[in-house]
């Protein structure tokens, strides 16, 4: 999904903040064709994509799993935190493939899933999601064009359990899964009220959506101690699919 990045990039807690139970698998094993390039590896000024996503997340979760089709790639120095590293048996099956082999390596209950362009999901956003986790499988948020399963809850064992089902099947799409689970949606209009901006949303599949990331970041960093609005010229405009 294209948001604005016009609040301050979130993920930025204090790793002093009561960390939530949770797992982080963040899929890095994508094809990336539209972008032409490995987009977990593009610069985003002076860090690659990865980088940005796991340290976004690391100071308020209790395990950081990088999905990679390219172990030897990944910059372990540069996270925040420890990750673990899991590796599909055949690249490029698709997300749910990645998810599926994550999960056999998460410690805990339930999972939060990321995709590696993502570079500022904020705690709010997670948190808002966490909240309403009972009795559900999954919680995750729902716009117009139907759901966001890459910045979404999944609880682990049956999360697990439906997609191998739905592998077996040939699917690889995540949402392939959801008939066999119990869902909760969350409006994107909800989460506005802790993310105004969709910041948490901004992924960067062209392009032209890293030009903006990049002046977006730029503007960021020249400008200091000003409300979030100060430093959003540059960016694009939320736009919901």
């Amino acid at each position: 999904m294209e948001a604005d990045p016009r609040t301050a990039p979130c993920g930025t807690g204090s790793p002093s903040a009561a960390a939530l139970p949770l797992t982080v698998i963040v899929l890095a094993g994508g094809r990336s064709v539209r972008m032409g390039a490995d987009k977990a590896r593009i610069d985003l000024n002076g860090k690659p994509l990865l980088v940005w996503a796991v340290n976004a997340v690391a100071p308020y979760v209790g395990q950081v799993i990088v999905a990679a089709n390219r172990p030897d790639v990944v910059p372990l120095d540069a996270f925040d935190v420890p990750v673990d590293i899991t590796t599909d048996e055949i690249a490029h099956q698709g997300p749910l493939s990645g998810m599926a082999t994550a999960l056999k390596a998460a410690r805990q209950q339930w999972v939060l899933v990321l995709a590696a362009d993502m570079p500022w999901v904020s705690r709010e956003v997670v948190t808002a999601l966490w909240q309403q986790r009972e009795g559900y499988d999954v919680v995750v948020p729902i716009e117009k064009n139907g759901p966001e399963p890459l910045l979404a809850l999944y609880r682990r064992d049956t999360m697990l359990a439906a997609a191998e089902k739905t592998l077996a099947t040939g699917k690889r799409r995540i949402i392939a899964a959801f008939p066999a689970l119990k869902v909760r949606e969350v409006p994107l209009g909800e989460l506005r009220r802790v993310d105004p901006h969709l910041t948490s949303f901004f992924d960067i599949n062209t392009q032209a959506d890293l030009q903006a990331a990049r002046r977006f970041e730029q503007t960021r960093n020249r400008v200091s101690n000003t409300a979030p609005d100060t430093a959003s010229d540059a960016a694009p405009e939320a736009q919901e699919r």
